[in-house]
């Protein structure tokens, strides 16, 4: 009975995914020219992901799914938006600079894509040893591939501020020489943003153009942007020039100040992450390593006592 039920379930799964995604391939021609115009509207440091691996391809799939704009039967929206998108999904995209590319639809796609595969090779592992493992496994994997873009888009989002952290020292070392040479502070972050292509310095041209525009006012930008991006470094930062900048202080003794503490803040959280690496290494290490250490070490006592 549990395997007819398992074999219907994994039917019925393959039987939309295949539906789905056939009608999905024959209207990707039809999208190729809007994904092209969209790619050259924004700039491709927007592309540029700080994620390697399994979590980099995910986030791509979403991309893609976001940028194709294929759309979700309606019905399904109401019950997977909050199990795969969670609460904060709109700000974390925006953390990641993919807020033009990746909706909740597309973080639901790739989660339908994610549960498909992980639930096919649950299943396919747990059948070797038992049927119910195997329908059980089935359950597990579709459950936790519903949420591993999400998980994928969230690790993403903090290798990109950690990233930020680090370019932040040396934007502030340009910023200072650049006004002690005699620049404005506009002028000053227009030669990082010329110079540099880091995701730092598309930000920063973005908000500029927001203010040179009218559209909003320097401060409202900068702290736009520093809400936008979440990192505790640059939103210190970002008050503190600020605050030089109406006070008449000098903005680049400022600047060196607050690039030599930032390079220190920054050291300081790595050594910390390097510090918990052995209590993390910890589990792996007994649930994989020492099982197969003590079963070569006792294995021929035990066999001996067996046969003795």
């Amino acid at each position: 009975m549990i395997l007819v039920a398992g074999a219907a379930l994994l039917g019925g799964i393959a039987a939309f995914f295949g539906s789905y995604f056939v009608g999905g391939a024959c209207s990707k021609h039809c999208a190729r020219k809007q994904l092209h115009a969209r790619m050259k509207k924004y700039a491709p440091t927007r592309f540029t992901l700080a994620s390697q691996g399994l979590t980099a391809r995910v986030v791509l799939v979403m991309i893609q799914h976001g940028l194709y704009r294929r759309e979700l039967p309606p019905g399904l929206l109401p019950y997977l938006r909050p199990f795969c998108c969670g609460r904060n999904f709109t700000p974390l995209c925006a953390a990641c600079g993919l807020e033009h590319f990746i909706d909740d639809q597309a973080c639901i796609h790739a989660a339908l894509v994610c549960s498909l595969w992980a639930g096919v090779f649950g299943a396919l592992m747990g059948s070797f040893f038992d049927l119910q493992l195997g329908f059980f496994l089935l359950l597990v994997g579709w459950l936790s591939g519903l949420r591993f873009p999400l998980r994928c888009l969230r690790q993403e989002c903090r290798l990109q501020q950690r990233q930020i952290a680090q370019d932040l020292p040396e934007m502030l070392d340009v910023l200072a020489l650049a006004i002690e040479s005699g620049l404005s502070i506009e002028q000053a972050l227009r030669l990082y943003e010329q110079h540099f292509t880091t995701r730092l310095s598309h930000e920063l041209a973005l908000a500029q153009r927001y203010w040179q525009a009218g559209i909003l006012e320097r401060d409202v930008a900068l702290r736009r942007l520093a809400s936008t991006l979440d990192v505790p470094l640059f939103s210190h930062v970002v008050e503190a020039l600020l605050r030089t900048l109406r006070t008449g202080a000098n903005v680049a003794d400022v600047l060196r100040i607050q690039a030599e503490q930032a390079r220190l803040d920054y050291k300081a959280k790595t050594e910390e992450r390097i510090a918990k690496l052995p209590s993390k290494m910890m589990l792996p290490i007994g649930v994989l390593i020492l099982p197969a250490m003590l079963l070569l070490v006792l294995g021929p006592v035990l066999l001996g006592l067996m046969k003795g």
